[in-house]
């Protein structure tokens, strides 16, 4: 029970944090957005790390870190920041959906994970649902739109990849050392660009 009640407010949270990254993307860019988030995540991680006595064991587990840090944050982020500049945070929320069938995809391929028949059909009706709001004009129209649609897809693709690899590789290291690790990892690669694209006016 304590899972389940774990699980809906991280839903929650994930799924409000669209509303919010609709309305600062046109402030801040997408880049900057990225890299301000990732940022302030990764420093209250690493507070967090130092006030409970652990640490990241970054010359250990440098390697789950990085495949983690690129495909969880660094990659992800400014694609579905670049994703709300076109689309709306309900559409956004819908794509980021996707995440769980990729997931099972890619955990297949990688792990060998056996697929039940529900799970296929869960898949034929995600995919089945994605090109209906493809097709549905909840998305613009125009290339700008269907490159929105695109760049949210491939978030999307990323987080599941995360997920699977944090199976395959961070066997052995803490769910918070290895997040703190993928945030630092997430803001170092978005900080520079951000440097490189800043934001056109910050209101």
């Amino acid at each position: 029970g304590r899972h389940v009640a774990l699980l809906i407010l991280l839903a929650a949270i994930w799924g409000g944090a669209f509303t919010l990254i609709r309305n600062a993307v046109p402030a801040l860019g997408p880049i900057g957005l990225s890299a301000t988030r990732l940022v302030v995540a990764a420093v209250l991680m690493l507070g967090y790390l130092r006030a409970t006595g652990g640490r990241v064991h970054w010359r250990r587990d440098w390697r789950a870190i990085a495949v983690v840090g690129i495909f969880g944050a660094a990659l992800p982020f400014p694609l579905f920041s670049f994703g709300a500049t076109q689309l709306s945070a309900g559409v956004l929320a819908i794509i980021n959906a996707t995440v769980p069938l990729w997931g099972a995809v890619i955990a297949r391929l990688w792990l060998g994970d056996r697929m039940s028949p529900v799970a296929l059909l869960g898949i034929v009706l995600g995919i089945g649902g994605v090109a209906a709001l493809m097709g549905g004009g909840s998305v613009p129209a125009d290339m700008a739109g269907r490159l929105a649609f695109a760049a949210g897809l491939g978030a999307s693709l990323c987080f599941a990849l995360a997920g699977v690899a944090t199976k395959a590789l961070g066997g052995g290291i803490s769910a918070a050392a290895l997040g703190a690790g993928v945030l630092v990892v997430g803001a170092a690669f978005n900080v520079p660009l951000s440097v490189v694209f800043p934001p056109n006016e910050v209101t």
